[in-house]
């Protein structure tokens, strides 16, 4: 046999390689074509919060996004919201609601289970709105559930009766549900002031697993594992972790030095500070939010002309904000009911458009026809100034320095007075001394305009931050409520849009868009719409960070 030569066996090698690589090549290729990408276990992932945790304890739920993050991902509830914004199923099986809608029966899903394998009965669901309705608790619910009859035939049954009926009722089945072997030995003395308030014991998607706190014994991480005993689909992620910021910005510099793969919310403002953009995606969603301007009439009697109040509609051009300050990330309000709430939104309402002409007009024909030195209308020795409280909020100063400068050119000063939130609500929203009020306000998918709109609701706690009383929207708000035609409730609330926008009773600026910022690394967060920013987490049993490859059941 001929031994090949130095040169014939390179050869001859090059050749095996290059088969092997063909063979190695096609069945590749064979392997891409014949599977598919799908989600995998496993994975970390961390998220940057503003704000601290208090009481993660759903019978003291309150505004704290910290908190309402953590009770999201700890807790279930007899209904939750889909990403459409519906109310669907989560721990009841099915539900029935009575012709009159005073009655509502709930059924269970079987083997309900707590994180710690207890089982998860109506006699939970029972302790849980009991200790909400007993005032020595003072739950911030209370108010929902005043008056609300529970009864629980057995351990998969529960019927909820309320004496009149009220459409928005149904969304109280949200609430998340506490368990009752864990919290029954713990009195109204204790109960805000015990460890489970951060330590909980619950049934959602992820448990507790862990907090870190820094030298000053606050609270800076929070570590949630996947509850194995979760009642639905488990969730791919192993863990998540919150870490907790004081300011958006310390939470941005935290992503940019990778310290978390994402932030809970980002104000358009400051998007353009996220470095690694091609890295990053910005999820955008819908709340059913909006920020106005609420015009005292009692405060100042300047607000008590209508002229007056539509000449300052007709001075501000919401495009400029809407396009320059919030960069698009926001939707023109017009009405008293958020766009985002497509179901009961009126598009049709005539609002009075930006019109600098017609908006100096009505100032002439209110008398404001005289001007001081430096163009601020006045009436005899009464200028046309108004005091406008704000939240001390970049983006709220933003807009607000914009409409500044829109009115100034008809003449009208406008004084922005920043406030700490809760200096507001002590010493402007209680006592109701200011002369406009830029401030947010939120419903629920099915909305209720009453605790906004209603003549009771003028003084502290209601929420009529322009002390409107009005007979006409007094009777739509009160029909609309107890209201059981979805369509004659519609209709009302259309008549309630028109008539507040025509008194101009508020200027009505934007409907924000909720900014989820994660990594690309981060997959499968899905389109959504929420009620509040913790319901961004409602598809968290599909988010992942792992892929495998599986057979394409074409291919089986």
């Amino acid at each position: 046999m001929k031994h090949l030569s130095t040169t014939e066996r390179h050869i001859f090698g090059v050749i095996i390689v290059l088969v092997f690589a063909l063979i190695l090549g096609g069945a590749s290729y064979l392997y891409i074509q014949n599977t598919e990408s799908v989600p995998a276990y496993g994975g970390e992932y961390h998220e940057g919060v503003v704000g601290l945790p208090r009481f993660i304890n759903p019978v003291l739920l309150s505004t704290n996004d910290a908190d309402r993050d953590l009770v999201r991902l700890l807790y279930s509830s007899l209904l939750k919201y889909n990403k459409d914004g519906t109310l669907v199923p989560d721990l009841a099986k099915s539900y029935t609601i009575s012709d009159d809608k005073k009655s509502y029966t709930f059924v269970l899903k079987e083997n309900l289970v707590w994180e710690d394998g207890t089982p998860l009965t109506t006699d939970d669901i029972l302790f849980t709105v009991q200790t909400i309705q007993d005032q020595r608790f003072a739950s911030p619910l209370f108010p929902i559930w005043q008056g609300v009859d529970v009864t629980a035939p057995n351990n998969t049954t529960i019927i909820f009766t309320i004496s009149t009926s009220y459409t928005a009722f149904i969304e109280n089945f949200t609430l998340p549900i506490l368990p009752k072997h864990i919290w029954e030995s713990i009195d109204h003395h204790n109960f805000a002031l015990t460890e489970l308030n951060l330590r909980p014991v619950g049934s959602g998607a992820f448990r507790f697993h862990s907090f870190t706190k820094n030298t000053e014994g606050v609270i800076t991480t929070y570590t949630l594992k996947r509850n194995n005993n979760y009642h639905s689909k488990k969730p791919y992620l192993d863990s998540i972790s919150l870490h907790f910021y004081a300011t958006g910005q310390d939470a941005i510099r935290a992503y940019n030095a990778r310290a978390v793969d994402g932030i809970a919310s980002l104000s358009p403002i400051h998007k353009n500070e996220i470095q690694a953009q091609n890295a990053t995606t910005l999820y955008t969603m819908r709340l059913p939010r909006y920020f106005a301007l609420f015009f005292n009439t009692t405060h100042n009697k300047t607000l008590q002309d209508i002229n007056v109040r539509q000449a300052l509609v007709h001075a501000t051009n919401k495009q400029t904000i809407l396009q320059d300050t919030l960069q698009g990330y926001a939707q023109d309000a017009t009405t008293p009911i958020p766009p985002s709430i497509t179901s009961y939104y009126d598009a049709t309402v005539p609002v009075l458009g930006f019109d600098p002409e017609r908006a100096i007009s009505l100032l002439n024909t209110a008398g404001w026809s005289e001007k001081d030195a430096d163009g601020i209308r006045k009436k005899g020795t009464e200028r046309l100034q108004f005091h406008v409280i704000v939240p001390q909020n970049k983006e709220l100063l933003l807009v607000l320095d914009e409409i500044k400068k829109q009115w100034y050119t008809i003449g009208v000063e406008l004084e922005v007075q920043p406030h700490d939130p809760e200096d507001i609500t002590q010493n402007f929203i209680r006592t109701r001394e200011y002369d406009i009020l830029l401030y947010g306000e939120t419903l629920q998918m099915i909305p209720d305009p009453y605790p906004f709109w209603h003549s009771s609701q003028q003084e502290y706690p209601g929420l009529n931050f322009t002390t409107l009383a009005d007979d006409k929207v007094d009777t739509i708000l009160e029909q609309a409520r107890f209201e059981i035609d979805e369509e004659k409730r519609k209709q009302l609330y259309n008549e309630l849009q028109q008539t507040i926008v025509k008194d101009a009773i508020a200027l009505f600026l934007y409907d924000p868009t909720y900014l989820h910022v994660l990594n690309n690394g981060i997959h499968n967060i899905q389109p959504k719409v929420i009620v509040d920013p913790s319901w961004r987490f409602l598809d968290i049993e599909q988010w992942h960070i792992k892929t495998k490859r599986v057979f394409q059941k074409t291919h089986l």
